[in-house]
């Protein structure tokens, strides 16, 4: 399986998951509303959920730079 490079660490890994259809739905319809891929979407949501849950551990802003 081929990796993709991440902007901020330059690594990346790939994870697959099961939502239900309904939120996967919506979650679509989000995303073209704002005009961002759904990957952009789910990315930008666990960094929110990660900085949240850790912020004391967490070493990058959300652009990348070191705090």
């Amino acid at each position: 399986m081929a990796k993709q490079m991440d902007e901020e660490t330059g690594s990346s890994c790939r994870t697959t998951v099961t939502i239900p259809q309904d939120d996967h739905t919506q979650l679509l319809r989000l995303a073209e509303t704002k005009h961002v891929s759904l990957g952009w979407m789910i990315r930008d949501a666990i960094r929110l959920y990660l900085d949240q849950q850790m912020p004391l551990f967490r070493t990058k802003n959300r652009t990348g730079a070191s705090l």
